[in-house]
C-alpha cells in the first residue's frame, strides 16, 4: 500500500469533515443533489476528489470522513460506492462540526499526525496536502493550521470574496488545513472548529480564539500573526504554529454556488493547461 516503506515516523492519518453545515445547504441546492459532498466538480464528487488528494502521500496510514448522513449517501449511489475503498472509514456526523472533528479524532486515535481538511476544498492537491503536512512537521507545533496571504488570492482571482485575517504585518485567507501533531494538539481542535464558526466575521473570530481584550488591537492593526498565535498558544495550552502556503488555490472551498462555478473555471483552466 502507498507509504508502506515509510518509516513509522513519517506516517500520519487524516480526518475529512464532509457533513452539510446546515439541512439545506445551498450549493447541494443548486447542484440538485441530497448534500454537497456529492457535488460534482470536474465531473466527480468534491468529497472523492479531496480523498484522490489524499490517497498517493507517502506514510498515509487511515482516512476517517465524518459525513454525509446515511440518509444522504442512500440518495448519492455514486459518492456511496466512491467511498468503499481501502484505509477509508466513515462515521455519521455528529450534530455540529465540532463534535463531528472530535468523533473522528477519537476513531483515529493518537499514535500518529492527523491530517484534517473539508469535504469542500474541491481544489485540494496532493502538491499542497503534502507540503502543508511536511511544514507542519518540521513546525515543532502541538497544532499547525494552513494560511495563505491575501495577496496572494487577491492577484489570483479578482475580486473574489474570501474571508480575511487582517494583521499589522500582514493579511491571510483560511484554507481548510490543519494539522495536529501531538496529542496536547487534539485540545484546540473542538476549541478551533467551534470559534470556526464565526469564520466569516473575523472581529468575532478572534475574539473567540484570543479573549475579548484582543478585539481592539485586531480593529486597529495593531496586532501581528505571531503575537496573534502566541497569545492563542498560551490560551489554549498548546502550540499553535502557521504554515504560509504559496497556493491561492488553497484558500478556496466551495460555500456557495458563485464558489462552485469559480472551481469548475480554475480546473478547466488547469487542464487547457
Amino acid at each position: 500500500m502507498p507509504g508502506s516503506q515509510a518509516n513509522s515516523a513519517s506516517r500520519f492519518n487524516a480526518l475529512v469533515l464532509a457533513a452539510d453545515r446546515t439541512a439545506a445547504d445551498a450549493v447541494a441546492k443548486f447542484a440538485g443533489v441530497p448534500c454537497k459532498a456529492a457535488v460534482a466538480v470536474g465531473g466527480i464528487p468534491m468529497l472523492l476528489r479531496v480523498l484522490d488528494a489524499l490517497a498517493p502521500l507517502p506514510g498515509l496510514n487511515q482516512i476517517v470522513v465524518v459525513g454525509p448522513t446515511s440518509a444522504a449517501l442512500a440518495a448519492a449511489p455514486s459518492l456511496a460506492s466512491g467511498l468503499k475503498r481501502d484505509r477509508v472509514a466513515r462515521l455519521d456526523p455528529e450534530p455540529s462540526p465540532s463534535r463531528s472533528a472530535a468523533a473522528g479524532l477519537r476513531a483515529l486515535g493518537l499514535d500518529a499526525p492527523i491530517l484534517i481538511t473539508t469535504a469542500d476544498h474541491a481544489l485540494l492537491t496532493s502538491s499542497v496536502a503534502g507540503g502543508f503536512l511536511e511544514a507542519s512537521r518540521i513546525s515543532g507545533a502541538d497544532l499547525a493550521v494552513g494560511l495563505v496571504r491575501f495577496s496572494r488570492v487577491q492577484a489570483a482571482f479578482p475580486g473574489v470574496r474570501r474571508t480575511v485575517l487582517r494583521f499589522q504585518d500582514d493579511a491571510f485567507c483560511t484554507c481548510n488545513l490543519f494539522a495536529v501533531l501531538t496529542p496536547v494538539g487534539t485540545r484546540v481542535i473542538d476549541f478551533w472548529v467551534r470559534v470556526e464558526q464565526q469564520r466569516k466575521h473575523p472581529a468575532r473570530l478572534v475574539a473567540g480564539i484570543l479573549g475579548p481584550g484582543a478585539v481592539m488591537r485586531y480593529l486597529l492593526g495593531m496586532l501581528t500573526l505571531e503575537e496573534a498565535l502566541s497569545r492563542a498558544s498560551q490560551r489554549l495550552g498548546a502550540r499553535i504554529a502557521p504554515v504560509i502556503l504559496d497556493e491561492p488555490e488553497a484558500s478556496v472551498d466551495v460555500d456557495t454556488p458563485d464558489d462552485l462555478m469559480r472551481v469548475e473555471a480554475i480546473l478547466a483552466k488547469r487542464k487547457g493547461s
